[in-house]
This record gives structure tokens, sequence and C-alpha cells, in this order.
């Protein structure tokens, strides 16, 4: 009776997008978001204790990315694919899916702590980069929580398209999983209310931006991100059946460390990264040296 009326609750209360085991595991994740805004804002306790502060966004690339960035001044926004384990993947791929690039960003992280999206952090304060999102226009969405065993991910995207299927986001209102008070400091929940796995509640939350913005926009975010090293040099980490480790590099293998497992080639600590970045930074002043 229990679960009946758990069940029930949850098809008023959510609106399930997607359930798919995850690769190699068995283990199911869930996609789901609240079926009306107003439920977005019941998706956690409005008591400050259950929100932790942050002050900046951080964008992770491989270095060979890094040095394609760096290149053309500008970020480049990356396809979206089955491994984001994204609705927006289901949902278009038969229509538009090469319209749908973003480029994504979260809370900054110790960069002494293994990074598993790549080498360099772009990073910028929240503030500033709030500022650049309102001066170049874009719209703010709530597009799905995403439900692991032992995490629960929360996206959100600045775009300047219109989605007329997407609800409005706004942080100024306490109780979602991402709040920003009346002096402009940013918060994000520490955990949510699960709908679909909720025999394991107390999980950490992930906070993720995703940003699809006009060709030359990205330029502009760009210019307000300073870059710094991080540490990448477990991405190639195996465990005792000699199979990848989970969460140890996004681009080469798959978040429970199963199907794909192609060799990073950049499995660097921050020392070694930061050896690369200043013999880069070299070659560029060579080159501007040459060129003038």
């Amino acid at each position: 009776m229990a679960s009946r009326s758990r069940s029930k609750k949850n098809k008023k209360f959510a609106l399930l997008l997607d359930e798919r085991p995850l690769p190699s595991s068995g283990r199911h994740f869930y996609t789901w978001k609240p079926r009306k805004t107003k439920y977005i804002y019941k998706l956690t306790s409005s008591s400050m204790d259950n929100y932790e502060v942050f002050e900046f966004l951080s964008h992770v690339e491989h270095f060979q990315h890094f040095e394609i960035s760096q290149e053309h001044r500008k970020f480049f926004p990356n396809q979206i694919s089955y491994w984001n384990n994204s609705r927006f993947y289901d949902r278009y791929k038969s229509r538009n899916q090469t319209q749908l690039k973003f480029v994504w960003f979260g809370p900054k992280k110790n960069p002494y702590e293994h990074n598993w999206y790549g080498n360099i952090s772009y990073t910028v304060p929240m503030k500033t980069f709030m500022d650049c999102m309102k001066f170049i226009s874009t719209n703010l969405y709530f597009v799905e929580i995403v439900d692991f065993k032992t995490t629960s991910a929360t996206r959100f995207l600045f775009s300047h398209r219109q989605y007329i299927h997407l609800q409005h986001y706004d942080p100024t209102t306490i109780g979602g999983p991402w709040y920003e008070d009346e002096n402009g400091e940013h918060f994000f929940a520490k955990c949510l209310n699960r709908r679909y796995l909720p025999d394991a509640d107390e999980v950490p939350h992930e906070f993720e931006i995703m940003i699809e913005l006009q060709d030359g926009d990205y330029s502009e975010v760009f210019k307000i991100c300073d870059t710094e090293a991080v540490d990448h040099s477990d991405a190639n980490e195996v465990d005792y059946n000699g199979k990848p480790c989970r969460k140890r590099c996004k681009q080469y293998q798959t978040s429970d460390g199963g199907d794909k497992k192609e060799i990073c080639p950049t499995d660097w600590s921050i020392s070694r990264t930061e050896e690369e970045l200043e013999r880069f930074k070299q070659n560029q002043h060579l080159v501007e040296m040459v060129t003038i």
C-alpha cells in the first residue's frame, strides 16, 4: 500500500522523462522534472542549512581542447550525446540534434582533487557570469534532474532560444536546487527530494549549467574566465579486473567505467599540466613576436 501511495504521489509531482540502465552495471538512473513550475521550489528544504554557498563557476577541458579554445579565443560547444544522460538527446536526436550544442559549467571544485572532465579549468565569479548572461540576453530554464544511485544532478540552461516545453527558472525563489539571495550570493542545495530512488534521499547533489549561445557570444564568456590547472592524473585508472574505474575521464570513458574504454592522452597531475601551460605560453609569445 505504501509503495502504491508513493507511486501516485510521484505521478502527481514528477514527470518521468527517461529510465535507463547504466552501461555494464545493470543499475538504473532516472531523468525527470517536476510537473509544475511551483513544484521546482519544493525540491529541497527552504532552510539555508540545506544550501552550500559557491562563488565561482568552472568549465573544464582537456589540454588539446584548451589549445583550440586559446587559438580562437572562444569556447566551442559540444554536441549533446547519449553519454550526457540527458532527455535532450532522446527528445531531439531524430530531428535537430545538430543544433543541440552546449558548453557545460558547474561550481568550481578543489583543483587538487581528481577532475574527470579534463586538465584546465576556466573559472569565472558567479556574479560576473550572471552579468554576462544578462548582457547577451539569454533565457534561463530548468531542464531536468538525473537521479543516480549515489548522486543526483540538476541541470539548468541559459539559451538565446525560446523553448516552450521548458520551465523558466527564478533563482531568487528559495526551495529550488539553486538559490540567489538578496545580496547576490549564490547557493546550491546539498541534497534534493528524490522521486524514483527514495531509498537514498541523502545523496550528494550536483549542480550543472549548460549554455547555448549565438556563435559570437561564446567569445564574450571566454573573455571573463581565468584558467588554472586541475588534477586529471587518475584518468586511466583501472580496477582489479582491469576495467576503467568510475568517473575518471568523461570524454574517454562512461560515467560508470563501462563500455567506452579509450586511453586518455592527458592523464596529468597539476604540476605536469602547469609545465605544459608554461610551454604553451612561451610558444604563443614566440608566435606573437614573429607576427609583429
